[in-house]
């Protein structure tokens, strides 16, 4: 499994499988003309849209994203964040996937849809997360480590996924 470097990072165990979640601690604000390079990973990254409009290209193909959307890239998949205004906050989380079952459906998963509206739950997680990174309270980075998984579990719930159609441990 590819290895990255998160600020903060989790394992979640999902029937044999295993899946790094890991994200830096702060929000990313594109404001620059033109945008970023493209690029690839070997592994998925959630891409959300907290304020603003970004463009996401993903493998040649142009999506408008505005708040409260989130791009589910595959590994492999290049791509480039530009934003469509002024400015656009996203809040990033990458999730290592060793190459097994799960890979595979969450690969297939994202080739069927991979922009999704996020519940207004899902909008108060990504919110919790930068409150927490930006006022550094006591257990802060245990609040935003899990407010982490719980957005990562509920997207994987959006894409279909399902622990108990899983190979078992």
């Amino acid at each position: 499994m590819e290895q990255f470097d998160p600020v903060l990072d989790y394992t979640l165990k999902m029937g044999r499988d295993t899946v790094l979640i890991g994200m830096n601690e702060n929000v990313h604000e594109l404001s620059r003309v033109g945008g970023g390079r493209t690029h690839n990973h070997s592994r998925f990254e959630l891409h959300v849209i907290l304020d603003g409009k970004c463009q996401i290209d993903v493998d040649g193909i142009s999506h408008m994203l505005q708040a409260g959307q989130v791009m589910v890239i595959a590994p492999g998949q290049y791509h480039r964040i530009t934003p469509a205004v002024s400015g656009c906050e996203r809040l990033t989380v990458g999730m290592t996937v060793g190459d097994t079952a799960l890979w595979q459906r969450l690969s297939d998963a994202v080739l069927v849809q991979n922009c999704l509206d996020l519940t207004p739950h899902m909008i108060e997680l990504c919110r919790g997360i930068l409150s927490e990174s930006e006022t550094k309270k006591p257990f802060g980075r245990e609040l935003m480590r899990v407010r982490m998984v719980e957005l990562t579990v509920l997207v994987l719930r959006m894409l279909g996924l399902r622990e108990d159609t899983l190979p078992p441990q």
